[in-house]
């Protein structure tokens, strides 16, 4: 019996707590301080207001510096959260194409078609997080136009090896219409424009042939928009190659020799091996002498005149070598013919001695030695003979003989020194 009457008058404890719970609940909602109300404010941000009205934005900026795209950018709206940014092709259009949408003032149209010139406004929008309430500005009424630059015309090249022109050189540059060609005289200084043309090739047949020329090239678009500049490039008319330009060919054993004519208004001249340069800085002489290449191996040489405006002539050519340290080279010795023993048209002649140490007066017979006989009567007065191998010095003496083998002989010549190298 004790406890049913526990049992009944909890229930009765747990419905007055509820009846209570409610009413504090219904008090809370309708602005009170209890504990519910404090739950559900500590989360809150407040009511997402609407501004009465947006201002258009203002200070609309188009660019004309990229070419993948072109930024837009514009002065920030009070109360603004959203901006959209709107393209036309005409200035007087209607503007209806959207092309996106930002939450900071600026936005890049990457869907600009190189060297297409665009307008472009900007709207205002605040747009509730909460309900689909919205407030427009309306369009800027300001605008700017831009477009996304054409790309720089790619490999360009400018010849050196022509003598009536120069040609400069390009790969076609895409939605270009025509191509700018710039020439100067420096690097960095002012440039000319030359032409314009519709091709990807220029010769420049007003080049004064020795002068360096500088040149650029720039795309333009159908709307007659500028792209990128080129890199710059050099190249110049040749003028003439130096005359009579010759390379020694087995000559000598440690050098090739090069001799040529000289050429007008130049600084200098460059020496080539093959295609290897041998003068680093343009020599001033019309001599060179090539040291350096392989004993007994042909080259093609070249020479090419540097002129005081920066131009080059054409190169003249001539191949040449090193006599091989195995050969002989041969010498050619001669005299004036002497009838004081050489007499004997039938036995007479005279001997050649030659020798890498100085011959005596006398007691020379066993030297080295060729004999010159006398022939159809006539007396000798010549006689190649072969020094070497290799280089050095020798000594020469010329005999004149009754007989040869053994008839009486003359006095010896002056001794002649032979240096070979």
């Amino acid at each position: 019996m004790e406890c049913k009457r526990i049992s009944i008058f909890s229930a009765l404890l747990v419905l007055v707590f509820s009846i209570l719970l409610s009413t504090s609940c219904k008090k809370s909602g309708g602005g009170g301080g209890g504990l519910a109300l404090a739950l559900m404010s500590s989360g809150s941000a407040g009511p997402d207001v609407p501004p009465a009205s947006l201002a258009k934005p203002t200070g609309v900026t188009a660019t004309e510096s990229f070419t993948d795209h072109v930024t837009i950018t514009w002065n920030a709206v009070p109360n603004a959260r959203f901006y959209k940014v709107y393209r036309d092709e005409s200035e007087a259009g209607t503007y209806g194409l959207l092309l996106g949408e930002n939450n900071v003032a600026s936005y890049n149209d990457t869907t600009a078609t190189q060297g297409l010139i665009y307008y472009y406004k900007v709207e205002a929008e605040w747009r509730s997080t909460s309900d689909p309430t919205v407030v427009n500005s309306g369009k800027s009424d300001v605008y700017d136009d831009g477009y996304a630059l054409l790309n720089a015309p790619a490999t360009i090249t400018a010849s050196n090896n022509n003598g009536t022109e120069v040609t400069v050189d390009w790969v076609d540059v895409t939605n270009a219409s025509t191509y700018h060609v710039l020439r100067s005289t420096t690097q960095t200084g002012s440039y000319t424009d030359l032409d314009t043309i519709n091709v990807s090739l220029y010769n420049d047949t007003t080049a004064i042939a020795g002068t360096k020329y500088y040149y650029k090239v720039i795309a333009y678009s159908a709307t007659d928009l500028p792209g990128l500049e080129s890199t710059v490039v050099n190249g110049y008319r040749c003028t003439a190659a130096p005359g009579n330009f010759t390379a020694s060919d087995g000559t000598f054993y440690t050098r090739v020799r090069l001799n040529w004519d000289p050429a007008a208004d130049t600084t200098g001249y460059e020496v080539y091996r093959g295609e290897t340069l041998l003068t680093p800085t343009p020599t001033g002489s019309t001599t060179y002498d090539d040291t350096a290449g392989v004993a007994g191996t042909a080259y093609q040489y070249k020479v090419v005149a540097v002129h005081t405006n920066g131009g080059k002539s054409f190169p003249a050519e001539d191949p040449g070598k090193r006599r091989s340290y195995s050969e002989t080279i041969p010498c050619t010795v001669t005299w004036t013919a002497n009838r004081e023993k050489a007499v004997n048209s039938s036995g007479g002649g005279y001997r050649v001695y030659y020798r890498t140490s100085s011959i005596p007066d006398t007691g020379f017979e066993s030297i080295t030695h060729a004999d010159v006989p006398w022939v159809s009567g006539l007396a000798p007065t010549m006689t190649t003979i072969n020094l070497g191998p290799g280089p050095g010095t020798w000594y020469i003496r010329v005999v004149g003989y009754s007989g040869l083998n053994s008839g009486s002989t003359s006095r010896p010549s002056t001794q002649i020194i032979k240096t070979i190298n």
